[in-house]
């Protein structure tokens, strides 16, 4: 009986199912009976699953609902969508499965989906932060899908349950915004940040209605936000200071500095450089940039666009006497300087001087020319003022400073894609921070050189988008047919390509010498967008992580000699010139019209051989004597 049961009901519901005299029930609640002359295909009676049941059914739903958040964990949101359904077969009231299902679709791109499994979860939470937690989540898809309104009317009910959570608030800030009621959504932002302190939060909690629509409330509700947000151009307690700046000022545009004297743009640079970096107004900073690139000066400089941005922000005015020095011979110098007007010798060897002194003239760059390092490096000349001079002077310690605080996103950005190398991704959050901040993007467009073969190693690159092939340049003797002699001649062949997160320049790194060059040259396919890090601070950050090293050292092959490349490189080119002379001798279009085998001449048959049956003596002796076989024994 119990087997022709197993057979006709459906099979997830066949191995719940109990005979031997007693009551057919499932945890759903629906009942089977049997009879002596066999199943019923159909429910006799309804019976209410007992206490026991339920707990059992629910203790199932968790496993399979635990399940689908592993999966989900794995970004396998398919098979994480089966575990919270088979969850809720166990248990169609089950609050965890539902709220996980809907995430799992809004991952999916399903928000349809996951608006009616949220809903489902806000009619079935036990608590009034489980529903609200779940409407929030309602309101995220209905944002997504444009529906603001609906969006707006979630994230107000969650904000009834949960007045201080700042996400229920910022997202209902957000949708207010989208709706255009722009100044209830004020008031959200503002509370997003002055929440942040326990003592306004705990004033807040006990605050009634009454109390926040007072002037009183909404000025402190200001200024208290006001502390909260970061210092910098951003910030709406330096607003007025910049209005001012630019009024005073008299900015002008970067087209205008061409019809400018010399004279007239070093008072506007005083001017400007007077101010305190966080004045600096972006026309400003383009007034600066524009003067420096008519004076040709900045092509002295292999920096980044950031960080160009923040010399600009903090670079500063300095003026010297006669016989006065900036820096000393073997003296940790941080600082770049730019004569504006003035004379001042570099000494090679102090305090004498000779024929091999530079002297340097207007708009002449010294100094820690390699700004973008972590570290200093050690000044290999004395600098000597010969005459009333003026300067622009940068530091790099102001320069990496302002670069933390002003672009913290940039900093976070390249936390995530080191993290994601498998060179870097064993690296503490801290350690990650650290580096992160040293490393520079650059872009190249392309066809462009990133680094030639020869070079003195700078540092350490790693691929962030775009594509880039490595190639070798190699030399040969070829023989001169028409002059009979022998000529050097040189070939480039490429030996692989970068693609994302492949780096080059790791040699600063394993052999941390000075003499180091690049074997290759890397040349840019398509525009390319690399991050870079000196060889100066890949020796103090990189070089004492042995993990990192190791990876770096089983990943460096070295490469094949350059005879080896050499005959390859001929084999190839003599295979094409083959296929090219077969092309033009058929007139066909394309070498896949052609059989080439057919080009080959027909090597003669081979003679066919007869082989003859190997035949023993025993077998001759028998087949001669077969009179043997007839004698009759006795």
């Amino acid at each position: 009986m119990a087997h022709e049961l197993r057979d006709i009901l459906p099979r997830d519901l066949a191995p719940k199912i109990r005979v031997k005299g007693r009551d057919v029930a499932d945890p759903f609640g629906r009942g089977y009976a049997s009879r002596l002359d066999g199943p019923l295909l159909k429910p006799t009676m309804e019976i209410t699953p007992s206490i026991e049941q339920k707990k059992i059914a629910a203790k199932n739903a968790d496993y399979f609902c635990a399940r689908g958040f592993a999966m989900r964990a794995k970004e396998d949101y398919r098979s994480a969508l089966a575990e919270y359904t088979m969850a809720l077969r166990l248990d169609p009231k089950h609050f965890n499965s539902f709220i996980n299902r809907g995430v799992a679709w809004e991952k999916m791109d399903k928000c349809e989906n996951a608006v009616d499994d949220f809903t489902k979860a806000v009619e079935h939470g036990d608590s009034k932060a489980d529903k609200a937690y779940a409407r929030f989540n309602r309101g995220c898809c209905h944002a997504m899908l444009g529906n603001w309104e609906s969006a707006c009317d979630d994230f107000s009910k969650a904000l009834a349950v949960n007045p201080t959570n700042n996400h229920f608030r910022f997202n209902h800030a957000f949708a207010l915004r989208k709706l255009e009621r722009f100044d209830i959504a004020v008031e959200d932002y503002q509370l997003t940040r002055a929440l942040k302190n326990d003592d306004f939060r705990g004033y807040f909690e006990k605050t009634g209605v009454h109390v926040r629509n007072t002037l009183q409330y909404r000025k402190m509700l200001g200024d208290e936000a006001i502390k909260h947000v970061a210092p910098g151009p951003t910030n709406p307690l330096n607003m007025k200071a910049r209005r001012l700046s630019i009024v005073e000022g008299q900015v002008r545009e970067g087209s205008g500095v061409h019809s400018m004297t010399r004279e007239q743009q070093n008072e506007e640079l005083r001017y400007i450089l007077d101010k305190l970096p966080h004045q600096r107004t972006g026309d400003e900073l383009g007034f600066i940039k524009s003067v420096l690139e008519q004076r040709h000066i900045l092509k002295h400089l292999d920096i980044s666009a950031l960080t160009l941005l923040e010399i600009l922000r903090t670079m500063s005015i300095g003026k010297e006497d006669p016989r006065s020095y900036l820096y000393h011979q073997t003296q940790i110098n941080e600082k770049l300087y730019i004569l504006l007007d003035g004379k001042v010798t570099l000494l090679k060897d102090p305090p004498n001087t000779s024929v091999s002194d530079d002297k340097m003239e207007q708009d002449a760059v010294f100094g820690n020319v390699m700004i973008e390092n972590m570290c200093a490096p050690e000044a290999v000349e004395t600098a000597l003022v010969e005459e009333n001079s003026e300067f622009i002077v940068v530091s790099s310690k102001s320069v990496k400073d302002s670069i933390k605080s002003y672009h913290a996103d940039t900093i976070a950005e390249n936390i995530r894609f080191l993290s994601s190398s498998m060179l870097f991704r064993h690296w503490r959050k801290a350690q990650l921070h650290e580096l992160a901040s040293h490393f520079v993007i650059k872009t190249y467009d392309g066809n462009a050189t990133i680094v030639t073969q020869g070079d003195k190693v700078k540092g350490f690159w790693m691929m962030k988008s775009g594509q880039s092939s490595l190639a070798r340049t190699l030399q040969y003797t070829q023989h001169d047919e028409a002059s009979g002699q022998h000529a050097d001649a040189e070939v480039s062949v490429t030996l692989r390509d970068l693609w994302r997160r492949d780096w080059f320049g790791e040699d600063c790194i394993l052999e941390a010498t000075e003499g180091a060059e690049y074997r290759e040259s890397v040349i840019c396919s398509t525009p390319v967008e690399v991050i870079f890090l000196h060889a100066e601070d890949c020796v103090k950050l990189v070089a004492p992580n042995k993990v990192t090293v190791d990876l770096l050292r089983q990943a460096a092959s070295p490469p094949p000699p350059d005879y080896e490349l050499l005959d390859a490189y001929f084999a190839n080119a003599s295979w094409a010139n083959f296929k090219e002379q077969l092309q033009v001798s058929a007139q066909a279009t394309s070498i896949d019209n052609i059989n080439v085998l057919d080009k080959f001449p027909v090597l003669p048959k081979q003679p066919k051989i007869i082989e003859k049956p190997h035949r023993t003596k025993l077998h001759t002796f028998m087949k001669d004597h077969r009179e043997f076989l007839t004698i009759q024994r006795s």
